[in-house]
C-alpha cells in the first residue's frame, strides 16, 4: 500500500488485518443502512470494503488507502501508535456494522477477536472468593527476553494489601489471578514497548530484545482453556525513539512469510528468535499443532459447512427463481394487489393474514389511480396467492381503474401544466431582458426584487395565493417618487408587467425607467455620506495625536488624570468598535460626594496600569483633548515637584485633593472584588523561561489551583508537572500554591497580585492523570474518536413534495393541507 506521508502504521495494520479471511468476508458481506444511503454518507467501511476486494483481484502493483483515510478523517502527516489505531479501528468498525442492515456482522466481529475471562479475588484468611466477568480483544504483555516468561507474569497473581473481606469482614492479604474463560479465533498479542517515563515526564521506546513464540499453547498458562495458536502476522516498530520510526508488518500465507513495507514486498521471515522491533502478534486458533486426527477432524467439519452452505445457496436460488416467476413483467392477463401486503409477503413477515385490495377502493368504489398503493402481477400469480392466503377484491387489468378519477387528474394536471409553461416563459422574457435580447432600448417597469424572488419559488396557484404584499410595494419612497435603494428594484418588460398586473389586481404603483429616483433622498444621502467621511477623518486624526497615555515623560511638571472608564469609550469610538462619538471629557466616576478625588494618588501608581482607575497624559495631549471635547466634567491636575525617572513621581500635588475617607472605602471596595472575581485576567510571569514573558491567564476565584496549572498548560505548554506556582501579593509577600485541590481564594489570591511559575523539583502523582487527559490527542478529529463518532448524526432533508393518497399526485406545497387536483385531506 502506498504511505500518504506517515501511514505506515495504517498500512501495516490493513496488510494483517486481511490475512484473516472472516473478518474480509464480514467487511464484504456489510452494506449501507438506509440511513447512510439517504443522507449520502461516504462510510469509511465501503472504502475498506473496495481497499480489500481490490488487494485480493490483485489488479495493480499496490493501492492507495487515500479515500479510507479521507473519509475516516485521519491526519495522514501525523504519525500514530499502530496499537491504538487497531483498538479503535476495531471498536469504529463493530459500531458501523449494528447499523448495517446485514444482521449479526457486529456480533461476529466481536466474536472473532473477542474472549472472556474472570478476575478472581481469594482471601488468604477464609478463603473465599469473588469473581468479576470481564472481556478481552488483546493480551498486553511486559517486554521481556522471552514471550512466554512475559505470558507467566501475565498470569501470575497478584497480591493485594489491606483487603477487606466481604465473608470474614478482616482487612487481610488477599491474590488476584486472571483466568481466561474462552478463546477468541484470532488472538492479538500487544508487546508494551511505549511506556511512561517519569524521570523524563515523556514517553519512551524499551527495545530490549523478544524471543517470539511460533506456536502458542495457553493451556500451559491458564488451566481453565486449552487453545492452541499458530503464529499467522507480525507487526515491526523500527526505531528508537516512541516518537518516531517505521512500521512493517510480516504475514504468513500458506506456508510462505512475506514481509510488506508500504509498496515493497518480499519473502522474508520476521526474526522470531531475538528481535527489539516486535510489537504486535496476531496468532491464529488451531485444534491441536502437530496432530493429524484433529487435522483430519477439522478438514471434515470444514466440508460438512461448505456441503451446508452450498445447499443452502442453491435452495435461496430456487426461492428467488419462484419470486421472479410469479412477477414475470408478461403480465397477460394480469391483475393488481395491495403493494404493502406484497412488500410484506416478499419479506416473508409472519402474521400476513389475507390480501386486502378493499384499500384500492377509490371514493366512487372503483380502483385507485394512486400507483404507490398497488402492484401489478400476473393472474396465474394472483391465483396461487389467494389459494395459500385466501382475500380480495379481485381487480383484472387497466378495466378496474375508475375514469372519474383518471379524467379529474387529466384536469388537474393539465392546469398544473399551463401554470408552469406561462411562468417558465415569463422567466424567459424578464432573461431575456437582463441579457439585452428583443427588449434592448424598450421602456421598462419597475417591481419589487424580493417579492419577485418569492414568485419564482411558487410550484402551484395555491402558493401564489399566499404570497404576501404586492409587485410594487416600497418601490416608491416617502416623498412618493421612485426609491434610490436600486437593490429593491427589479425592471421587466411591459409584458411582464401587464401578466402581473392581470394575476394580481391590487392597489399597485407604477413606475418605470422613464421615472427619476428622488431627489430629496439623494441629498440625504450624500449628506449622509458626508457625515460619515468626516466622522472617519475625525477618528483616524484623533487616534494619531491622541495615542501616548500612562507615560511621566521626565521634565515634563504638569500631568492630568483621564476616567479610564471614560477613556475605554472614547477609545472604542475611535477604534470603530462603537458608533456614539462622546460628547464631553467626563471624570465623574473620580470624583467622591464631597467634590475631591476618590483615591490616593500614590496608591494608584503602585498598582499596574490595567488596575488603575485612570490613565495619565501629558499636558501636551490634554491640550488637544480640550481641543476635541470643549466640555469637561470633572478636570484633575498633577503638579510634580520631584521626580527620579519616567516611571516614577516622588512629590506632587494633585488638584483637587483626595479624600482620604472616601478612598480608603473605596479602596477597601475594590479589594474585595479583586478577591471575589469571576472571569478576569490573573496575572502570570514564566520563570522557567529565558524570555520571562507576562501572560493574562482568565480565571475565578473559584478555582482550584489544578484548573490554574491547566489552563497554564493550555496558554504556554508548560506540564503541570513542572510548574511550581508562587504567589505574590502587593505588599510582595509570597505563597506558595501548592495543594491542588485548594482554591485561589483560599489562598488568598487577588487580581492585584501575580502569580511566578518556577520549574518544580519533583512531580506531583495527583497531577498525573490531569496531564493525560490533556495531551493526549490521538486521531483527534477523525471518526475513530469516540465522541466525534457519537454525536448526533444529521437529519435527512426534507422532502420536497408529498403524494397524495387518493390521486397520486404529486403536490409541491408542503404546506398544504388539501390535495390541489382532488382536494382530499392530506394524511398525517
Amino acid at each position: 500500500m502506498k504511505n500518504l506521508g506517515s501511514t505506515c502504521y495504517m498500512n501495516s495494520m490493513l496488510q494483517c488485518m486481511f490475512s484473516v479471511p472472516e473478518l474480509v468476508q464480514i467487511i464484504s458481506s456489510s452494506n449501507p443502512s438506509k440511513e447512510d444511503i439517504l443522507l449520502g454518507n461516504n462510510l469509511p467501511i465501503n472504502d475498506l470494503k473496495l481497499l480489500f476486494s481490490n488487494l485480493q483481484k490483485k489488479i495493480k502493483k499496490y493501492e492507495e488507502p487515500t479515500d479510507f483515510a479521507k473519509n475516516l478523517k485521519v491526519d495522514v502527516s501525523i504519525q500514530q501508535d499502530a496499537q491504538e489505531f487497531y483498538q479503535l479501528l476495531l471498536d469504529y468498525l463493530e459500531s458501523t456494522l449494528r447499523t448495517s442492515p446485514v444482521k449479526g456482522s457486529a456480533e461476529k466481529l466481536t466474536n472473532l477477536f473477542t474472549g472472556k475471562l474472570i478476575y478472581r479475588t481469594k482471601c488468604q484468611n477464609c478463603k473465599a472468593t469473588s469473581d468479576v466477568s470481564g472481556e478481552y480483544n488483546q493480551i498486553s504483555l511486559t517486554v521481556d527476553k522471552d514471550e512466554n516468561n512475559a505470558f507467566l507474569e501475565y498470569f501470575e497473581d497478584e497480591k493485594i494489601e489491606g483487603y477487606v473481606c466481604e465473608k470474614c469482614n478482616d482487612t487481610t492479604v488477599a491474590s488476584r489471578s486472571t483466568l481466561l474463560t474462552s478463546c477468541p479465533p484470532v488472538l492479538t498479542v500487544h508487546l508494551m514497548r511505549f511506556v511512561f517515563d517519569k524521570s523524563s515526564l515523556s514517553r519512551t521506546k524499551v527495545c530490549s530484545e523478544v524471543e517470539v513464540l511460533r506456536e502458542l499453547d495457553l493451556h500451559r498458562y491458564n488451566s481453565n482453556v486449552n487453545a492452541r495458536y499458530e503464529l499467522f502476522s507480525v507487526i515491526n516498530h523500527i526505531g528508537s525513539t516512541a516518537h518516531s520510526g517505521h512500521y512493517v508488518s510480516y504475514v504468513k500465507h500458506d506456508s510462505t512469510w512475506w514481509k510488506f513495507d508500504d509498496t515493497e514486498v518480499s519473502r522474508e521471515e520476521p526474526n522470531e528468535r531475538s528481535t527489539n522491533c516486535a510489537y504486535m502478534l496476531f496468532y491464529r486458533k488451531v485444534e491441536g499443532l502437530n496432530n493429524s486426527n484433529l487435522v483430519a477432524k477439522v478438514e471434515k467439519q470444514t466440508e460438512e459447512e461448505r456441503e451446508k452452505e452450498l445447499k443452502r445457496i442453491q435452495q435461496e436460488k430456487e426461492n428467488r427463481k419462484l419470486i421472479k416467476s410469479i412477477l414475470s413483467p408478461d403480465y397477460s392477463p394480469s391483475c393488481w394487489i395491495n403493494a404493502d401486503w406484497l412488500r410484506r409477503w416478499l419479506l416473508k413477515e409472519s402474521n400476513l393474514g389475507k390480501i386486502n385490495n378493499e384499500v384500492l377502493y377509490c371514493e366512487h368504489k372503483k380502483l385507485t389511480t394512486n400507483i404507490y398503493l398497488l402492484k401489478r402481477i400476473r393472474g396465474e400469480a394472483w391465483k396461487k396467492l389467494v389459494e395459500q392466503y385466501g382475500g380480495g377484491p379481485e381487480f383484472v387489468d387497466e378495466k378496474s381503474f375508475c375514469t372519474k378519477c383518471i379524467e379529474k387528474n387529466v384536469k388537474q394536471l393539465k392546469l398544473q401544466f399551463e401554470f408552469k409553461s406561462s411562468k417558465k416563459e415569463i422567466e424567459d422574457k424578464i432573461h431575456d431582458t437582463y441579457m439585452g435580447y428583443h427588449f434592448y432600448g424598450q421602456k421598462k417597469y419597475y417591481i419589487l426584487a424580493s417579492w419577485f424572488e418569492e414568485w419564482k419559488k411558487c410550484e402551484s396557484p395555491e402558493q401564489l395565493k399566499k404570497l404576501k404584499g404586492n409587485f410594487t410595494d416600497h418601490i416608491r419612497c416617502e416623498h412618493g417618487n421612485l426609491t434610490t435603494n436600486s437593490e429593491l428594484l427589479k425592471a421587466v418588460p411591459l409584458e411582464v408587467y401587464n401578466y402581473f398586473k392581470a394575476h394580481f389586481p391590487h392597489k399597485f404603483v407604477e413606475m418605470s425607467t422613464d421615472d427619476q429616483s428622488c431627489k430629496s433622498c439623494k441629498e440625504l444621502e450624500e449628506n449622509l455620506k458626508d457625515i460619515k467621511y468626516r466622522q472617519d477623518q475625525t477618528r483616524r486624526e484623533q487616534k494619531h495625536n491622541l495615542s501616548t497615555v500612562n507615560r511621566f515623560q521626565y521634565g515634563v511638571r504638569v500631568f492630568y488624570l483621564l476616567s479610564k472608564k471614560w477613556y475605554e469609550q472614547w477609545k472604542a469610538w475611535v477604534e470603530q468598535d462603537s458608533d456614539t462619538e462622546p460628547i464631553k471629557i467626563d471624570n465623574s466616576d473620580l470624583f467622591c460626594k464631597h467634590h475631591k478625588c476618590n483615591f490616593i494618588l500614590s496608591e494608584q501608581l503602585d498598582k499596574q496600569p490595567s488596575q488603575r482607575k485612570f490613565v495619565i497624559i501629558e499636558d501636551y495631549t490634554w491640550n488637544k483633548f480640550s481641543k476635541y471635547y470643549e466640555h469637561v466634567e470633572g478636570k484633575i491636575e498633577v503638579f510634580i515637584h520631584k521626580q527620579k525617572s519616567t516611571l516614577t513621581i516622588d512629590e506632587y500635588d494633585i488638584i483637587p485633593e483626595s479624600c482620604a475617607t472616601c478612598a480608603s472605602e473605596a479602596e477597601i471596595s475594590e479589594k474585595k472584588a479583586a478577591s471575589l472575581f469571576q472571569q478576569k485576567p490573573l496575572r502570570v510571569k514564566n520563570e522557567i523561561s529565558w524570555s520571562r514573558e507576562e501572560k493574562e491567564i482568565i480565571c475565578s476565584y473559584t478555582n482550584t489551583v489544578g484548573d490554574l496549572k491547566l489552563k497554564i498548560f493550555e496558554k504556554l505548554d508548560i506540564p503541570p508537572v513542572e510548574q511550581k506556582l508562587v504567589y505574590e501579593d502587593e505588599a510582595k509577600n509570597e505563597v506558595h500554591l501548592k495543594d491542588i485541590h485548594k482554591t485561589l481564594q483560599e489562598y488568598g489570591v487577588t487580581t492585584y497580585g501575580i502569580v511566578y511559575i518556577q520549574r518544580g523539583n519533583e512531580a506531583e502523582p495527583e497531577m498525573e492523570p490531569m496531564i493525560t487527559q490533556k495531551t493526549e490527542k490521538a486521531f483527534e478529529g477523525s471518526l475513530l474518536n469516540t465522541s466525534l463518532r457519537d454525536s448526533k448524526k444529521p437529519t435527512p432533508p426534507p422532502p420536497k413534495s408529498w403524494t397524495c393518497s387518493s390521486c397520486t399526485f404529486e403536490n409541491e406545497d408542503m404546506k398544504a393541507t388539501v390535495c390541489f387536483v382532488c382536494e382530499t385531506s392530506r394524511k398525517k
